[in-house]
């Protein structure tokens, strides 16, 4: 299993960002909305495959995690409302770097969590933003 400091080594070297705190900010922000989008069940899944601090934070706070067990919210996001949301929540000064950022994030949580928990995550997600992830 991939270790946290490992993660966010990968993913600032992915995304060529200067320092953790931007990784940690980036990965927090595609985790985050990658996770809204998915049913709970395969969400829980792919915790399960994450070091305990990323799991923190692919979780969320208490209100998302009563919003996604209680009420099964999941968003029905594309991939341009995927990135928007990331460049939001990543303080990202356009969609490019959002989308930059986003894909480095995906690229290293591929490698973090087993193929097939990928797939079933593929096979939840709209033809655009599926595109997106296995390219990434």
């Amino acid at each position: 299993m991939m270790n946290a400091i490992t993660f966010y080594q990968k993913v600032k070297h992915e995304a060529g960002l200067k320092d953790e705190l931007a990784a940690r900010r980036a990965t927090k922000a595609v985790l985050q909305t990658l996770h809204w989008r998915i049913a709970e069940g395969e969400a829980d899944n792919i915790a399960s495959s994450l070091p305990p601090q990323l799991q923190k934070v692919w979780r969320g706070d208490w209100g998302m995690r009563l919003s996604k067990t209680v009420l099964k919210r999941v968003d029905k996001l594309d991939k341009k409302q995927f990135i928007s949301r990331v460049k939001n929540a990543s303080r990202s000064f356009n969609m490019q770097e959002a989308e930059k950022l986003a894909a480095a994030v995906i690229h290293v949580l591929k490698e973090a969590i087993p193929a097939g928990e990928t797939k079933d995550m593929l096979s939840q997600l709209p033809s655009d933003l599926r595109q997106f992830v296995k390219a990434a």
